[in-house]
């Protein structure tokens, strides 16, 4: 089962300072508040080809996340015969989330809970950049791309005096 409630804004706009050069903008952001979803399901874990221990599972996963982007550009015409383009990307989010699963052993009846957290967070900038100048028999562009990005994860587990007895 799964429940999200999203919400996603965008605004933007190109404008033509005039017939030989064009401006434009983007903005989006996406805010997802409430993803929830249920999980459950049945574990027969082998070891050397040997069923040694089978779990039921019920889980509830939970992770609201945000998530900016803007693109912005320019394109005009120097001369008759240089061009020029510039395009650049910014995008940022990340979210929380959080796990709790109860592990049912099947033989003994004994449950395990496990709590876990997690958090991300991420961003890229990216840009482009050319010059095309037309010559006698043709065209020549020159031109540039970069980009640099990081994502920072971190995920815990709340009560860690269980984590030596989970399968894996």
């Amino acid at each position: 089962r799964w429940n999200s409630k999203n919400y996603s804004y965008n605004l933007g706009f190109n404008y033509s300072l005039n017939p030989k050069h064009t401006v434009g903008a983007r903005y989006d952001f996406n805010r997802n508040f409430s993803e929830k979803s249920f999980i459950k399901g049945t574990t027969n874990h082998f070891l050397n080809e040997i069923n040694d221990y089978n779990f039921q599972l019920n889980t509830q996963l939970g992770q609201p996340s945000r998530k900016h982007y803007v693109n912005a550009y320019y394109h005009g015409e120097l001369t008759e015969n240089t061009e020029i383009h510039i395009d650049a990307d910014y995008v940022n989010g990340g979210g929380r989330g959080y796990q709790e699963t109860i592990n049912s052993d099947m033989l003994t009846g004994e449950n395990t809970e496990v709590q876990t957290e997690s958090a991300n967070n991420y961003v890229l900038y990216a840009g482009k950049a050319w010059v095309s100048k037309k010559m006698l028999l043709g065209k020549v562009t020159l031109g540039s791309e970069a980009s640099y990005t990081e994502n920072k994860q971190e995920y815990k587990m709340l009560n860690e005096e269980v984590e030596i007895d989970l399968p894996s």
